[in-house]
Protein backbone atom coordinates (compact mmCIF):
# COMPACT_ATOMS: atom_id res chain seq x y z
CA UNK A 1 0.00 0.00 0.00
CA UNK A 2 1.59 3.30 -1.35
CA UNK A 3 1.72 6.20 0.64
CA UNK A 4 0.68 10.19 -0.23
CA UNK A 5 3.85 11.84 0.05
CA UNK A 6 2.93 15.51 0.92
CA UNK A 7 4.55 18.48 -0.90
CA UNK A 8 7.49 20.18 1.05
CA UNK A 9 6.55 23.87 2.12
CA UNK A 10 8.03 26.27 -0.54
CA UNK A 11 11.81 27.14 0.49
CA UNK A 12 11.77 30.78 1.79
CA UNK A 13 11.73 34.15 -0.57
CA UNK A 14 9.85 31.43 -3.04
CA UNK A 15 7.24 32.94 -4.84
CA UNK A 16 4.00 30.69 -4.05
CA UNK A 17 1.42 30.27 -5.80
CA UNK A 18 -0.29 33.27 -6.98
CA UNK A 19 -3.54 33.27 -4.65
CA UNK A 20 -1.39 33.13 -2.15
CA UNK A 21 0.50 36.33 -3.26
CA UNK A 22 -2.88 38.38 -3.40
CA UNK A 23 -3.55 36.92 0.08
CA UNK A 24 -0.54 38.59 1.59
CA UNK A 25 -0.80 41.34 -0.21
CA UNK A 26 -4.49 42.14 0.98
CA UNK A 27 -3.52 41.53 4.44
CA UNK A 28 -0.09 44.31 4.15
CA UNK A 29 -0.33 47.26 6.15
CA UNK A 30 1.10 49.21 3.35
CA UNK A 31 -2.08 48.05 1.07
CA UNK A 32 -4.14 49.51 3.51
CA UNK A 33 -2.73 52.42 4.22
CA UNK A 34 -2.73 52.93 0.47
CA UNK A 35 -6.72 52.12 0.41
CA UNK A 36 -7.21 54.51 2.98
CA UNK A 37 -5.25 57.37 1.75
CA UNK A 38 -7.10 57.06 -1.74
CA UNK A 39 -10.71 56.79 -0.25
CA UNK A 40 -9.46 60.50 2.05
CA UNK A 41 -8.01 61.92 -1.72
CA UNK A 42 -11.26 60.79 -3.25
CA UNK A 43 -13.98 62.12 -0.59
CA UNK A 44 -11.84 65.19 -0.49
CA UNK A 45 -12.04 65.42 -4.55
CA UNK A 46 -15.67 64.67 -4.44
CA UNK A 47 -16.31 67.38 -1.01
CA UNK A 48 -14.14 70.47 -3.46
CA UNK A 49 -16.49 70.32 -6.14
CA UNK A 50 -20.04 69.79 -4.35
CA UNK A 51 -19.11 72.03 -1.53
CA UNK A 52 -20.05 75.42 -3.09
CA UNK A 53 -23.02 73.66 -4.52
CA UNK A 54 -24.15 72.75 -1.41
CA UNK A 55 -23.34 76.02 0.39
CA UNK A 56 -25.89 77.38 -2.80
CA UNK A 57 -28.37 75.33 -1.72
CA UNK A 58 -28.69 77.02 1.61
CA UNK A 59 -30.79 79.27 -0.49
CA UNK A 60 -33.48 77.45 -1.21
CA UNK A 61 -35.98 78.48 1.22
CA UNK A 62 -35.02 82.18 0.71
CA UNK A 63 -35.23 81.68 -3.46
CA UNK A 64 -38.10 84.39 -4.17
CA UNK A 65 -38.45 86.25 -7.59
CA UNK A 66 -37.40 90.18 -7.43
CA UNK A 67 -40.95 91.57 -8.42
CA UNK A 68 -41.30 95.07 -9.82
CA UNK A 69 -42.35 98.11 -7.66
CA UNK A 70 -46.37 98.95 -8.51
CA UNK A 71 -48.26 102.49 -8.15
CA UNK A 72 -51.75 101.59 -7.68
CA UNK A 73 -54.66 104.75 -7.49
CA UNK A 74 -57.03 105.03 -4.46
CA UNK A 75 -59.02 102.62 -4.57
CA UNK A 76 -63.08 102.76 -5.05
CA UNK A 77 -65.12 103.35 -1.75
CA UNK A 78 -68.62 102.66 -1.24
CA UNK A 79 -70.11 103.44 1.87
CA UNK A 80 -73.66 103.14 3.00
CA UNK A 81 -76.30 106.38 2.30
CA UNK A 82 -73.79 108.08 0.18
CA UNK A 83 -74.12 109.04 -3.64
CA UNK A 84 -73.18 106.29 -6.23
CA UNK A 85 -72.66 106.53 -9.66
CA UNK A 86 -72.89 102.64 -11.13
CA UNK A 87 -72.00 103.74 -14.60
CA UNK A 88 -68.72 105.09 -13.27
CA UNK A 89 -68.66 101.89 -11.02
CA UNK A 90 -69.02 99.20 -13.86
CA UNK A 91 -66.81 101.29 -16.11
CA UNK A 92 -63.86 100.83 -13.49
CA UNK A 93 -64.85 97.00 -13.03
CA UNK A 94 -64.22 96.51 -17.18
CA UNK A 95 -61.16 98.95 -16.66
CA UNK A 96 -60.12 96.03 -14.31
CA UNK A 97 -60.62 93.56 -16.48
CA UNK A 98 -64.00 92.29 -15.32
CA UNK A 99 -66.49 91.44 -17.08
CA UNK A 100 -70.28 90.09 -16.76
CA UNK A 101 -70.80 86.95 -15.31
CA UNK A 102 -73.04 84.58 -17.16
CA UNK A 103 -76.62 84.21 -16.00
CA UNK A 104 -78.38 81.61 -14.60
CA UNK A 105 -77.07 78.49 -12.81
CA UNK A 106 -77.03 79.17 -9.29
CA UNK A 107 -78.92 82.33 -7.09
CA UNK A 108 -77.47 85.47 -6.66
CA UNK A 109 -74.13 85.50 -7.20
CA UNK A 110 -73.50 81.85 -5.94
CA UNK A 111 -72.90 80.80 -9.47
CA UNK A 112 -70.42 84.02 -10.30
CA UNK A 113 -66.66 83.69 -10.67
CA UNK A 114 -63.81 85.71 -9.08
CA UNK A 115 -63.49 88.76 -12.00
CA UNK A 116 -67.22 88.93 -12.63
CA UNK A 117 -69.74 91.14 -12.08
CA UNK A 118 -74.39 91.44 -12.62
CA UNK A 119 -75.91 94.51 -12.21
CA UNK A 120 -79.39 94.77 -11.50
CA UNK A 121 -81.85 97.36 -11.43
CA UNK A 122 -81.57 97.67 -7.19
CA UNK A 123 -78.51 95.36 -6.81
CA UNK A 124 -74.76 95.13 -8.32
CA UNK A 125 -73.24 92.17 -7.34
CA UNK A 126 -69.68 91.98 -7.59
CA UNK A 127 -67.15 88.67 -7.50
CA UNK A 128 -63.72 91.00 -6.12
CA UNK A 129 -60.49 88.87 -6.79
CA UNK A 130 -57.89 88.60 -4.54
CA UNK A 131 -56.46 91.57 -4.75
CA UNK A 132 -53.32 94.56 -3.32
CA UNK A 133 -54.41 97.16 -0.59
CA UNK A 134 -52.10 98.73 1.52
CA UNK A 135 -52.54 96.52 4.56
CA UNK A 136 -51.50 93.63 2.14
CA UNK A 137 -53.67 91.38 0.21
CA UNK A 138 -57.37 90.28 0.25
CA UNK A 139 -58.63 87.17 -0.50
CA UNK A 140 -61.64 87.00 -3.36
CA UNK A 141 -64.89 87.96 -1.69
CA UNK A 142 -68.68 88.70 -3.49
CA UNK A 143 -69.74 91.94 -2.81
CA UNK A 144 -73.66 93.27 -3.12
CA UNK A 145 -74.18 96.49 -3.52
CA UNK A 146 -77.58 97.86 -3.05
CA UNK A 147 -78.69 100.80 -4.45
CA UNK A 148 -81.84 102.64 -5.57
CA UNK A 149 -80.21 103.83 -8.98
CA UNK A 150 -78.24 107.23 -6.72
CA UNK A 151 -77.77 106.57 -3.59
CA UNK A 152 -76.09 103.18 -1.65
CA UNK A 153 -79.06 101.62 0.73
CA UNK A 154 -76.77 98.73 1.78
CA UNK A 155 -73.23 96.86 1.79
CA UNK A 156 -72.72 92.89 2.03
CA UNK A 157 -69.06 91.29 1.93
CA UNK A 158 -69.41 87.49 1.66
CA UNK A 159 -72.78 88.06 2.50
CA UNK A 160 -72.54 90.22 5.66
CA UNK A 161 -73.98 93.25 5.85
CA UNK A 162 -70.66 95.97 6.46
CA UNK A 163 -71.11 100.07 6.42
CA UNK A 164 -68.57 100.95 3.85
CA UNK A 165 -66.48 98.54 0.99
CA UNK A 166 -63.59 99.01 -1.57
CA UNK A 167 -63.11 97.99 -4.95
CA UNK A 168 -59.96 96.12 -6.35
CA UNK A 169 -57.46 99.50 -6.87
CA UNK A 170 -56.34 100.19 -10.47
CA UNK A 171 -52.62 99.52 -11.16
CA UNK A 172 -51.59 102.93 -12.92
CA UNK A 173 -47.50 101.82 -13.57
CA UNK A 174 -45.42 99.22 -12.59
CA UNK A 175 -41.40 100.06 -12.55
CA UNK A 176 -39.37 97.28 -13.21
CA UNK A 177 -35.12 96.31 -13.08
CA UNK A 178 -32.67 95.98 -15.68
CA UNK A 179 -34.55 92.74 -17.11
CA UNK A 180 -38.10 94.68 -17.61
CA UNK A 181 -40.15 90.83 -16.38
CA UNK A 182 -43.34 91.15 -14.95
CA UNK A 183 -43.99 88.88 -12.40
CA UNK A 184 -46.88 88.31 -9.64
CA UNK A 185 -46.21 85.07 -7.47
CA UNK A 186 -49.12 82.96 -6.71
CA UNK A 187 -49.46 80.12 -4.59
CA UNK A 188 -49.97 76.57 -5.89
CA UNK A 189 -53.83 76.90 -4.99
CA UNK A 190 -54.46 79.44 -7.12
CA UNK A 191 -53.10 77.78 -10.30
CA UNK A 192 -56.17 75.80 -12.41
CA UNK A 193 -55.24 72.10 -12.09
CA UNK A 194 -55.56 71.98 -16.01
CA UNK A 195 -52.86 74.48 -16.54
CA UNK A 196 -50.78 72.43 -13.92
CA UNK A 197 -51.28 69.43 -16.01
CA UNK A 198 -50.71 70.99 -18.92
CA UNK A 199 -47.18 71.92 -18.22
CA UNK A 200 -46.63 68.49 -16.72
CA UNK A 201 -47.51 67.09 -19.84
CA UNK A 202 -45.18 69.42 -22.01
CA UNK A 203 -41.93 69.38 -19.51
CA UNK A 204 -41.79 66.50 -17.25
CA UNK A 205 -44.81 64.04 -17.13
CA UNK A 206 -42.90 61.97 -14.69
CA UNK A 207 -42.32 64.74 -12.13
CA UNK A 208 -43.89 62.99 -9.04
CA UNK A 209 -41.98 60.16 -9.21
CA UNK A 210 -38.20 61.00 -10.08
CA UNK A 211 -36.65 62.59 -7.71
CA UNK A 212 -35.09 66.00 -9.58
CA UNK A 213 -32.81 63.58 -12.11
CA UNK A 214 -34.41 61.65 -15.01
CA UNK A 215 -32.09 59.28 -16.49
CA UNK A 216 -34.59 57.93 -19.26
CA UNK A 217 -35.34 61.88 -19.97
CA UNK A 218 -31.12 62.61 -20.59
CA UNK A 219 -30.92 59.21 -22.19
CA UNK A 220 -33.82 59.72 -25.11
CA UNK A 221 -32.52 63.68 -25.20
CA UNK A 222 -29.40 62.39 -25.97
CA UNK A 223 -30.01 59.81 -28.57
CA UNK A 224 -32.25 62.49 -30.26
CA UNK A 225 -29.38 65.10 -30.26
CA UNK A 226 -26.74 62.04 -31.64
CA UNK A 227 -29.72 61.40 -34.75
CA UNK A 228 -30.34 64.92 -35.51
CA UNK A 229 -26.70 66.56 -35.25
CA UNK A 230 -27.42 68.68 -32.97
CA UNK A 231 -29.18 69.50 -29.62
CA UNK A 232 -32.74 69.73 -30.53
CA UNK A 233 -34.15 68.27 -27.42
CA UNK A 234 -33.10 68.48 -23.26
CA UNK A 235 -33.44 66.16 -21.00
CA UNK A 236 -34.15 68.39 -18.13
CA UNK A 237 -36.43 67.83 -15.25
CA UNK A 238 -39.20 70.81 -13.68
CA UNK A 239 -36.92 70.74 -10.93
CA UNK A 240 -33.59 71.09 -12.80
CA UNK A 241 -35.17 74.05 -14.67
CA UNK A 242 -36.89 75.57 -11.82
CA UNK A 243 -32.80 75.52 -10.50
CA UNK A 244 -31.37 77.02 -14.12
CA UNK A 245 -33.87 79.99 -13.56
CA UNK A 246 -33.29 80.59 -10.37
CA UNK A 247 -29.70 79.83 -9.50
CA UNK A 248 -27.41 78.58 -12.02
CA UNK A 249 -28.65 80.24 -15.28
CA UNK A 250 -28.46 78.77 -18.73
CA UNK A 251 -25.29 78.71 -20.14
CA UNK A 252 -24.30 75.71 -21.96
CA UNK A 253 -21.17 74.44 -20.23
CA UNK A 254 -20.91 71.25 -18.73
CA UNK A 255 -19.87 72.32 -15.63
CA UNK A 256 -23.33 74.43 -15.29
CA UNK A 257 -25.28 71.30 -15.99
CA UNK A 258 -23.12 69.16 -13.12
CA UNK A 259 -24.12 71.95 -10.71
CA UNK A 260 -27.94 72.45 -11.99
CA UNK A 261 -27.78 68.22 -11.46
CA UNK A 262 -26.27 68.39 -8.11
CA UNK A 263 -28.70 71.47 -6.87
CA UNK A 264 -31.52 69.73 -8.21
CA UNK A 265 -30.84 66.42 -6.19
CA UNK A 266 -30.46 68.49 -3.36
CA UNK A 267 -33.76 70.36 -3.76
CA UNK A 268 -35.80 67.32 -3.93
CA UNK A 269 -34.38 66.86 -0.49
CA UNK A 270 -35.00 69.98 1.04
CA UNK A 271 -38.35 71.26 -0.85
CA UNK A 272 -41.77 69.14 -1.56
CA UNK A 273 -42.82 68.26 -5.14
CA UNK A 274 -45.66 70.72 -4.51
CA UNK A 275 -43.17 73.74 -3.19
CA UNK A 276 -41.25 72.68 -6.38
CA UNK A 277 -43.77 72.87 -8.32
CA UNK A 278 -44.86 76.42 -7.57
CA UNK A 279 -41.80 77.65 -7.19
CA UNK A 280 -41.26 76.51 -11.13
CA UNK A 281 -44.49 77.84 -12.41
CA UNK A 282 -43.46 81.73 -10.40
CA UNK A 283 -40.45 81.70 -12.14
CA UNK A 284 -40.47 80.13 -15.96
CA UNK A 285 -40.57 82.35 -18.58
CA UNK A 286 -43.51 82.90 -21.18
CA UNK A 287 -42.87 85.19 -23.45
CA UNK A 288 -43.56 88.91 -23.87
CA UNK A 289 -41.48 90.09 -20.35
CA UNK A 290 -43.97 87.36 -17.73
CA UNK A 291 -42.14 85.28 -16.08
CA UNK A 292 -44.72 83.03 -14.32
CA UNK A 293 -48.44 81.74 -15.00
CA UNK A 294 -49.60 85.12 -13.02
CA UNK A 295 -48.10 87.48 -14.79
CA UNK A 296 -48.55 85.79 -18.55
CA UNK A 297 -52.07 85.30 -17.79
CA UNK A 298 -52.33 89.04 -17.01
CA UNK A 299 -50.25 90.05 -20.44
CA UNK A 300 -51.62 87.27 -22.61
CA UNK A 301 -55.19 87.44 -21.36
CA UNK A 302 -55.92 89.96 -19.34
CA UNK A 303 -56.93 87.80 -16.37
CA UNK A 304 -55.23 86.79 -13.20
CA UNK A 305 -54.05 82.79 -13.66
CA UNK A 306 -56.96 81.35 -11.14
CA UNK A 307 -59.86 82.87 -13.85
CA UNK A 308 -58.11 81.10 -17.35
CA UNK A 309 -60.17 79.14 -19.08
CA UNK A 310 -58.76 75.57 -19.83
CA UNK A 311 -58.42 76.86 -23.69
CA UNK A 312 -56.20 79.66 -22.15
CA UNK A 313 -54.44 77.37 -19.86
CA UNK A 314 -53.88 75.13 -22.50
CA UNK A 315 -52.20 78.06 -24.93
Amino acid sequence: MSRRRTPPNPPAGSPGKPGDRISRLLRSRRFRLVCVAFLLLLAAGVAWLVWPYWQLSGQFDQAVAAQPSRLYAAPTVLRVDQPVDLEEVVAELELLGYHPAEEGGGNGGSSMLPGTFRSGEEELTVHLRRHATADGYLDASLLAVRHNGRRVEGLALDGNEVPSAQLEPVLLESYFGDDLQERRPVSLAQVPEELIWAVQAAEDEHFFRHGGLSITGIARAALANMRGGEVSQGGSTLTQQYVKNAFVGDDVTLQRKVEEAVLAISLERRLSKDEILEQYLNTAYFGQGASGVEAAAVTYFGVPASELTLAQGAT
